[in-house]
């Protein structure tokens, strides 16, 4: 894949991921569902389960979509900078472009 397909493909994951987030939020409050619910811990391993089959179809061997969901909210929280090849390649992730691009570098390095 080349990077605009692998964004593209970034764009359509993470803005369902993000409808499901919130409408799942919208019915947790609507039947008062505690997060730990069985039916929430459902939704996130099928959410977990659908970013994983997306990363392997864009060829993310080292989990960044998870860490992109989970760590960084979509870039809304955490620390999006990342350090590879031990150092020598430094970037922030700032969106789907910038997340494109790490993957495309991390699955042609060679």
């Amino acid at each position: 894949m080349v990077v605009d397909e692998i964004r593209a493909t970034l764009d359509k994951w993470q803005s369902r991921m993000l409808e499901a987030d919130t409408r799942l939020d919208d019915l947790a409050n609507m039947l008062m569902a505690s997060p730990e619910s069985d039916f929430m811990a459902a939704m996130h391993a099928m959410m977990g389960a659908y970013t994983e089959a997306v990363a392997k179809l864009v060829q993310d061997d080292c989990d960044w979509l998870s860490w992109w969901w989970q760590d960084c909210a979509f870039g809304t929280a955490g620390s999006r900078y990342v350090s590879l090849g031990g150092g020598a390649d430094q970037r922030t992730i700032n969106n789907t472009t910038d997340l494109a691009q790490l993957l495309f570098d991390c699955a042609n390095e060679t």
